[in-house]
């Protein structure tokens, strides 16, 4: 029978105390039913964790642009372990959390091995072949070295495995490794990476709480509550690193968990969204904190979606047509669309497309054509267009082109192209991976091992 293991990591008094399970201790699927509060899952085979069910697989495509892969097989292990465990076999790839959630699959080129890059938070990581690397901000041990440290400044192996799928958080991270058993490590799992559920595809890590998209198609979140993210029907409680099945969504490819908000993109190519609404990012017309949802919520009109990003205040999708859409906060002109209105619905960018957009914090970018186009702020130099100021609509990176991957952070963004990974922006934690903390206004060149 397959468990589910939580972990207990004493944080600051700041944090909201966590309510999860001790260290080692093994909790049976069957047995979380209807004793653990906020922690029990839903009862029988709708409410167990598809890693303890016989399950169909759903190839998930998308982008959070999704195409996984799965091979290989990785066997529980009784305690926890790091993410460096090599005795795991397998393909990475990886995801992003608060910062975008947004990815798009990529390969470096013709007779290259396939690199990707993934950033979130104050955190980098990149995938090339079968190896790992992280960097940046862990003091939450949330690069999954296995220990807390001070911040990572240069990109640092992780280990050798495959993996599905992975989310970076604020103060954690996940791992889909195949044949679909997500670890996580950080505050709510502790710094040793941890079994946290098995039968996945897809992960992605919020600030605060995750979502993985199960092989079924169901979605199932874990960690705060704050605002109804994890989309139980409930507001608050305390937090859990136990996975629960979110309520009545199905058939979904595609789940970005961002700050105070959630979203989903499903196999009809339609979007709901559920958690945080202060600044309009569920996209359902309304706005303040007392329109929040704790349930998956129709995103009116928005259909024929191909790729969903999710950060702090606002959210953006592509169309099968290449139209780019957002809305939620625009205080920083992030959404691109000429003004700093904020929007409680999907709204076009007028005269622009794209194959990808990606949410950051108070700045956006997008992939068109091999070309990133930028807009927002640039109080960190997050635009990598040198000393600029805001950006109220898409402006290109010049000589940035050819470029297969990209993903963003809270203030940083990272790019692949032409089989090497170029980052730029904020830089205070290191994940830049340069080597120092100094902020970078245009893109830079980092070194892997």
């Amino acid at each position: 029978m397959r468990t589910l293991r939580g972990s207990r990591l004493s944080v600051l008094s700041l944090v909201l105390a966590v309510t999860a399970v001790a260290c080692g201790e093994t909790v049976e699927i069957p047995d979380i039913s209807g004793e653990n509060g906020a922690d029990a899952a839903p009862s029988a085979d709708a409410g167990r964790p598809p890693g303890d069910r016989d399950a169909g697989t759903t190839d998930s495509g998308g982008s959070r642009d999704a195409s996984a892969s799965t091979d290989a097989s990785t066997d529980a292990r009784d305690a926890g372990e790091p993410l460096d465990a090599s005795t795991d076999a397998g393909p990475s790839d990886a995801g992003s959390s608060d910062a975008s959630t947004t990815t798009d699959a990529s390969d470096a080129g013709p007779g290259t091995t396939s690199l990707r890059i993934y950033a979130g938070g104050y955190q980098t990581c990149a995938v090339r072949g079968r190896a790992v690397y992280c960097w940046g901000s862990n003091d939450f041990g949330q690069l999954g070295f296995g220990a807390i440290s001070a911040d990572v400044t240069t990109p640092t192996k992780v280990g050798d495995f495959d993996v599905l799928d992975m989310g970076l958080g604020y103060d954690g991270s996940c791992v889909v490794r195949a044949p679909g058993n997500v670890y996580c490590a950080g505050r709510l799992y502790g710094a040793t990476s941890r079994l946290v559920a098995s039968g996945f595809s897809r992960v992605s890590h919020g600030r605060d709480h995750a979502c993985a998209l199960a092989n079924d198609g169901t979605v199932w979140c874990w960690g705060s509550n704050a605002s109804g993210k994890l989309g139980r029907g409930t507001f608050g409680g305390p937090e859990s690193s136990i996975p629960a099945q979110v309520q009545g969504l199905s058939g979904v490819q595609v789940v970005v968990a961002a700050r105070t908000h959630t979203c989903a993109l499903k196999l009809d190519k339609t979007v709901v969204c559920w958690g945080g609404n202060f600044d309009g990012q569920l996209g359902i017309g309304l706005s303040g904190g007392g329109n929040d949802r704790n349930v998956p919520t129709v995103v009116p009109g928005l259909t024929d979606v191909v790729t969903i990003s999710a950060n702090a205040h606002h959210t953006c999708a592509t169309k099968t047509d290449k139209s780019v859409w957002c809305w939620g906060g625009n205080a920083s002109s992030q959404l691109g669309v000429g003004d700093a209105l904020d929007r409680t619905v999907p709204t076009r960018l007028t005269g622009f497309s794209a194959e990808v957009a990606v949410a950051g914090s108070t700045f956006s970018l997008a992939r068109s054509g091999g070309a990133i186009f930028t807009f927002g702020s640039n109080t960190n130099s997050e635009l990598g267009r040198g000393a600029v100021g805001t950006s109220p609509t898409p402006a290109p990176i010049v000589g940035l082109d050819q470029v297969t991957f990209a993903d963003a952070g809270y203030s940083h963004a990272c790019v692949v192209r032409q089989g090497a990974v170029s980052c730029w922006g904020d830089n205070g934690s290191g994940q830049l991976g340069l080597g120092d903390k100094a902020n970078r206004a245009v893109p830079v060149t980092v070194t892997l091992p």
